[in-house]
């Protein structure tokens, strides 16, 4: 059993309306696995240097991709600092 904290990444959730409740029920989740003793896992998006795994017709990414190009990947991949994984807390890059 784990938990797992998928895309709760700064550039993901700033585009979406009300992440704040989001933010604060995953926070609830992470906060209650730590005291459990259960595994948080985290996975954020990710793609490699020149974007070759975006589609220009995937619906999610095809339209970001020419932002994309001009950011860092460290940045895009920052989860938002309420949730940041602690130490030993793996982040997968998906």
């Amino acid at each position: 059993t784990a938990l797992l904290v998928l895309d709760m990444q700064e550039n993901l959730l700033q585009r979406l309306e009300g992440s704040e409740k989001l933010i604060d029920n995953v926070s609830k989740a992470i906060q209650y696995a730590r005291e459990n003793t259960i595994p948080v896992i985290y996975a954020v998006v990710g793609f490699k240097k020149g974007l070759p795994e975006i589609n220009i017709h995937n619906k999610t990414f095809g339209n970001l991709a020419s932002m994309l190009e001009k950011t860092r990947m460290e940045d895009f991949m920052t989860i938002v600092p309420q949730l940041a994984p602690v130490e030993n807390e793996p982040v997968v890059i998906k």
